[in-house]
């Protein structure tokens, strides 16, 4: 049964008929899954958008194409990062500099758009693709309703307000995540921006957390409906069972970033981990297919 719902997913996903209705709103396909705590769907968040083989499909990592291609291949998540421009622009960019993605150089915060706009995407062999580093807003634009976008927030806590209001005006609060690595300093800004009037959903803010004291404090303070784990040293702990109990009494979906390969991640889902942020997304996928 599980391995049908995951060929009618994927299927769903790559689109079955150019007259399918549910072809223009792939994510709501993924929305069901996520929002059904009984699901046993698993969920890749694939690592930049996957970008292992960028010069053959031509799609560098965090780039406009690479979102069409992890469309194409299915990925339920696009998995990127946020920092913002000189002039308070909201760009997506791994690194704090542009030097290894792009054809020039400086940090991010030191540039304006305008400047930023002016390069181009490398590939990773340092060949220069015809993309320009996009924006939050074109990100958004390119992904709606066909596939869902988990983003670290590498941008000051300040500016989670007006990214937040980006995803709102684009009615796409929930089908984005903002992750942030927990802190009790962090808990307290965003509790802040909550206070003054920020836009809230139960999967806007995705905490990344070690172990199940700050798990058990992200679920009483904002009873989140998603929450990541991470593991250091890639063991599951008697600690990291206590955590996954704790999600799984809310309701809480938890994800991980994977590691190794198929006997790693089998046990990870029997374990009760549902979203894999991973570099291997189209292996995953096929293994996946695969249970």
């Amino acid at each position: 049964m599980k391995n049908l719902l995951i060929i009618i997913l994927s299927l769903v996903l790559t689109g079955c008929s150019s007259t399918s209705p549910i072809k223009q709103q792939k994510t709501a396909v993924l929305l069901e899954e996520l929002n059904d705590p009984s699901s046993s769907y698993v969920f890749v968040a694939a690592h930049r958008g996957g970008h292992e083989r960028d010069w053959e499909n031509r799609a560098p990592e965090n780039s406009i194409s690479n979102i069409q291609k992890a469309i194409k291949m299915g990925f339920a998540i696009y998995e990127s990062d946020l920092r913002v421009t000189k002039d308070g622009h909201f760009v997506i960019m791994h690194d704090p500099t542009i030097d290894r993605t792009t054809n020039g150089k400086g940090l991010v915060s030191d540039l304006e758009l305008s400047e930023i706009k002016r390069l181009k995407l490398k590939y990773k062999n340092k060949r220069l693709s015809p993309e320009s580093v996009p924006t939050l807003e074109e990100f958004l634009i390119n992904g709606k309703n066909k596939i869902l976008f988990k983003i670290d927030f590498k941008a000051p806590i300040e500016f989670l307000p007006k990214a937040v209001s980006l995803v709102k005006k684009h009615d796409m609060l929930g089908h984005v995540f903002f992750r942030f690595d927990w802190s009790n300093e962090v808990a307290k800004e965003i509790a802040n921006c909550i206070s003054r009037g920020m836009a809230v959903h139960p999967k806007l803010i995705l905490f990344r957390t070690t172990n199940s004291d700050q798990i058990q404090a992200a679920l009483t303070r904002f009873k989140p409906e998603i929450i990541e784990l991470h593991l250091k040293d890639k063991i599951i702990t008697p600690d990291a069972i206590k955590a996954i109990k704790l999600t799984k009494e809310k309701g809480v979906l938890i994800g991980i970033t994977s590691w190794g390969g198929e006997k790693e991640w089998e046990q990870l889902i029997n374990h009760g981990f549902r979203m894999f942020h991973t570099k291997k997304p189209e292996e995953f996928t096929k293994f996946l297919n695969k249970l």
